[in-house]
């Protein structure tokens, strides 16, 4: 069961890392009236989606997930709580768009997480933490 957990965590950072770097390849990937319409991403947010905040949940989310790696107390929490808070602060990002190809590696990312926070607090898993 440990093996798998930390598969879990390995496909979801690598699913992560393909997210956050997919915008870079939107010129190669889409098409014109696709990128324009990618472009009202973040319209009408009372948070800034291209300022500092989203990095932030960046890093707190990839550094849960060594810690959740390593079976560490830390990273679960720092990882249930990432979670919580961006779901909670989803809303103040504003319109949300969302190429067809960006999906994917979001689709899993999102299955991932619901299954480490399962594994992680409702599974013989728990116990491992320290």
């Amino acid at each position: 069961m440990k093996e798998i957990f930390q598969k879990i965590i390995l496909a979801v950072g690598c699913f992560y890392l393909l997210y956050i770097a997919l915008p870079f390849f939107w010129l190669e990937i889409y098409d014109q009236e696709t990128l324009e319409v990618l472009n009202w991403h973040g319209y009408g947010g009372l948070l800034d989606i291209y300022g500092p905040i989203p990095y932030i949940f960046a890093c707190a989310l990839l550094i849960s997930l060594v810690g959740l790696y390593q079976f560490k107390r830390w990273g679960r929490t720092i990882f249930m709580l990432v979670t919580i808070i961006s779901g909670v602060v989803s809303p103040l990002w504003g319109l949300q768009t969302m190429g067809y190809f960006d999906s994917l590696p979001a689709y899993f990312v999102s299955i991932g997480s619901g299954a480490i926070l399962a594994m992680s607090y409702f599974s013989s898993i728990g116990a491992e933490f320290e």
